[in-house]
């Protein structure tokens, strides 16, 4: 099973590669010397009752052994890819943080690059590897934009303006910049910021906080400000404002007005 996992992944061209070899190690290792073609349901079943994990992370280990399945089955290495069904999604976290709590975790942010990250993580609303590979040479100080690149499952830039909080920030990190790149640390680029934000969230009091709650946050404080979701997709870099409303719309101050006042007595 580990060769058929290993094979998959080679061949896939999805971002993040690395991560996904670490989360199918539990799954290859529980399969042991299993063939491909050998894996049953049953096998699964077992592996779920037995796996102390979140429901999240068991279904991303189950997703990659389904696709590496399929992939030797389209590599003709076995016959038909056994059928292994995922179990339900967990419901979406809503984890967001108030002003004021962004406030309290800006206080908690000791490195100046930490502190940077989340500036521009809560003013941009941008994707965490977006921001960590942002470079100067993408920032417009006199005409206060930042053009991102894309990231993740995005296809193209997001460019987005620079308040006038954001700016002052900006302008104090580029006297001091050494790298090319805006959020850096003793001369080097930052490959990432989870363990320093964890401790920064850590010591503000805040529970079950990540970088993408920041993102998530900056877009409901858009939402809940009236700002038309055309423009929150647009800001978020969505490929169509649907997949913005499907998500935020329930925060928005007028969402389903309509129908309420419908129920009113004519």
């Amino acid at each position: 099973m580990e060769g058929a996992v290993e094979r998959y992944l080679a061949a896939s061209k999805a971002i993040g590669k690395d991560i996904m070899a670490l989360q199918a190690r539990h799954i290859v290792y529980a399969m042991g010397e299993a063939p491909a073609d050998a894996i049953s349901q049953d096998m699964v079943d077992r592996y779920v009752a037995g796996r102390q994990a979140a429901p999240g992370t068991v279904r991303k280990e189950l997703g990659i052994l389904r696709a590496a399945l399929r992939h030797c089955e389209r590599q003709r290495l076995i016959g038909k890819a056994p059928h292994i069904a995922l179990p339900g999604a967990p419901p979406p976290r809503d984890r967001r943080l108030t002003r004021a709590e962004f406030d309290q975790l800006l206080r908690e942010c000791k490195a100046h690059h930490v502190w940077l990250f989340a500036m521009l993580a809560w003013h941009t609303a941008a994707r965490a590897s977006a921001i960590l590979e942002l470079k100067w040479a993408d920032v417009d100080l006199t005409g206060r934009k930042i053009a991102y690149k894309a990231a993740g499952r995005q296809k193209r830039r997001v460019t987005v303006p620079i308040n006038d909080t954001l700016l002052n920030a900006l302008q104090e990190a580029r006297t001091a910049a050494l790298t090319a790149f805006v959020v850096e640390y003793a001369g080097k680029p930052v490959q990432s910021v989870k363990r320093a934000f964890a401790a920064a969230a850590g010591r503000a009091g805040l529970d079950d906080v990540s970088p993408h709650v920041l993102r998530h946050s900056a877009a409901c404080a858009m939402v809940e400000a009236g700002v038309p979701m055309e423009a929150v997709a647009q800001f978020l870099g969505h490929s169509s404002p649907s997949v913005t409303f499907r998500v935020y719309a329930r925060y928005s101050p007028t969402y389903l007005q309509g129908a309420a006042k419908a129920l009113e007595k004519g």
